[in-house]
């Protein structure tokens, strides 16, 4: 089990495309070393909501543009990793995101 902390910037939500569910992710703000130009580079952070934490869809969309911290667990495969989140589910804010500051 990992935590994320970042930046929420988006909740996504659309239908599976073999078994027709909804399926939720949220997408934080974060940053990747790329080799190619030897620098951090912005990128953004899929995490897929687990199916025991929709009911906390809500409380997610609320939460867009404030900085987060959600338990996930991490799968890799072949050479990606996909993050879900795990335990209980529930954000914690860790700071409170002004319009300013998001602009």
């Amino acid at each position: 089990m990992k935590l994320v902390k970042a930046k929420l910037i988006k909740v996504e939500s659309k239908p599976d495309a073999k078994t027709g569910l909804m399926v939720h992710r949220l997408i934080f703000k974060d940053k990747h070393f790329d080799r190619g130009l030897e620098e951090w580079v912005p990128s953004s952070l899929p995490v897929k909501l687990s199916p025991e934490h929709h009911d906390l869809l809500l409380n997610y969309q609320r939460l867009q543009g404030q900085e987060i911290a959600v338990e996930v667990d991490v799968t890799p495969v072949d050479r990606n990793v996909y993050f879900r989140t795990s335990g209980q589910g529930i954000p914690m804010i860790l700071k409170e995101v002004t319009t300013a500051e998001s602009k």
